[in-house]
């Protein structure tokens, strides 16, 4: 804001200045002295941009020099001297941006008054470059390292190796921890699954390594095992899957690929995993000791964040104790439960009824006026009535004996309760 005001003031002094001597001027020299201050105006809206521009970034530093002032100073040290002045609220006034003249000098010796240095020349020197790069002095970037090894190889002649990286890439070994070192194993075994000994994570999604089905979400990956032995034979391979996809007498070194497979239920989270450890074990050549080592693989079931479930159900299935049961399935495995259908509910048993003549279901025949026993059983009722050719209200389960048939006839009996109502009918007829 003080450049601006600065800026205003000078040009009105220019056009004061012009307007009161154009009477004693040619009009040579009237044109002249227009250029001049159109170049004026050009150059000070010129420096008062860059000054904005510079002010308005915050991340701004310069490193000052010793032994620049009025004299033996560059454009550059003036610029950034004059930009620190603006940032400390010190006018440089009249001096231009880039020029370190009186005005610059001045606002010199009021900083220097600021800040303990008792000579106020308006010279930067030592103390006054020292108090400058305390407030301004860009630091330099330093480049920190991160250093990641693998573990250590197998125990071979005494020695064992690691291989160490600096995932910061600063192109310097300050730091790097040692990646060889003596071991006193006299045997040893080292397994790896993919090349790695660390838990190898394997992420699967819908048609690449991950199906849908009833059970849940069935993964599917190819592993590549690695191992290798020093003084050892007799090794035993295991895994903790069911069933196991590697296992029996292995040779000390070598590689087998194996399938990994396995089920996972759909879970409220997209890292549902399946977790298989390797293991092989086997017996020192040299003290009969046993040595192990074992590495872990997770498939992985992940989704896109887009997905929407689509579940499909079975039928209802029986009643049994006042519940059914269904499964359902979201066949776009999503591995959210959101908005899945119930699979289990209470419902209510259906009523059954059966009767009978003469303990049979028939139709029965029988001579002309013999007795004829008619006997019925249900479930799930809470009444039964007769119809046909008897008739009242019946207990849910009973027997009756009716004499002296003569005609055919037929039995029926319904029965009700909360399931609803069914009937059960039997034929009686009168043998020829």
């Amino acid at each position: 804001m003080k450049f601006k005001i600065s800026l205003v003031v000078l040009l009105f002094l220019f056009i004061f200045c012009f307007t009161g001597n154009t009477f004693a001027m040619t009009e040579q020299e009237k044109q002249a002295l227009i250029v001049q201050l159109q170049q004026q105006l050009a150059l000070l809206t010129q420096q008062l941009t860059q000054l904005n521009n510079q002010q308005s970034n915050s991340s701004w530093c310069y490193t000052f020099p010793e032994n620049f002032g009025v004299t033996g100073y560059t454009t550059e040290q003036a610029t950034n001297l004059h930009i620190a002045l603006q940032r400390l609220g010190i006018s440089y006034s009249p001096d231009s941006i880039g020029i370190f003249s009186t005005g610059t000098a001045n606002a010199v010796s009021q900083f220097q008054g600021t800040h303990g240095i008792s000579l106020k020349s308006g010279f930067v020197g030592p103390k006054t470059a020292a108090e400058l790069n305390k407030l301004y002095k860009c630091t330099p970037v330093v480049c920190k390292t991160d250093w990641k090894c693998t573990s250590w190889g197998l125990c071979a002649s005494g020695q064992q190796t690691r291989n160490c990286t600096d995932n910061k890439g600063c192109g310097v070994t300050t730091g790097k921890p040692a990646e060889t070192q003596k071991c006193s194993k006299v045997s040893d075994i080292s397994i790896k699954a993919n090349g790695s000994d660390d838990p190898v994570n394997i992420f699967l999604t819908l048609g690449n390594g991950a199906v849908v089905n009833q059970d849940g979400i069935n993964l599917t990956k190819e592993i590549n095992l690695q191992w290798s032995g020093v003084n050892v034979a007799s090794c035993m391979a295991s895994d903790s899957l069911t069933p196991k996809v590697f296992s029996g007498y292995k040779a000390s070194s070598s590689s087998q690929n194996v399938l990994m497979s396995g089920v996972i239920k759909a879970t409220s989270s997209s890292a549902s995993k399946l977790t298989d450890t390797f293991k092989i074990n086997c017996v020192s050549t040299i003290n009969g000791s046993q040595v192990s080592d074992s590495v872990v693989a997770n498939l992985y079931y992940t989704v896109n964040s887009n997905c929407f479930p689509n579940w499909q159900c079975t039928t209802w299935g029986d009643c049994i104790s006042s519940n059914h049961s269904r499964t359902c399935t979201d066949i776009n495995g999503c591995g959210t439960l959101g908005n899945k259908p119930l699979e289990k509910e209470s419902c209510t048993l259906p009523p059954v009824v059966n009767i009978k003549v003469n303990n049979s279901e028939g139709p029965v025949s029988v001579l002309s006026g013999s007795a004829i026993s008619v006997s019925w059983t249900s479930s799930n009722v809470t009444s039964c009535i007769a119809s046909g050719n008897w008739s009242g209200t019946k207990s849910t389960s009973g027997a009756t004996s009716i004499p002296g048939i003569t005609s055919n006839r037929i039995f029926t009996i319904t029965c009700t309760g909360k399931g609803g109502s069914i009937s059960d009918s039997v034929t009686v007829n009168i043998a020829n």
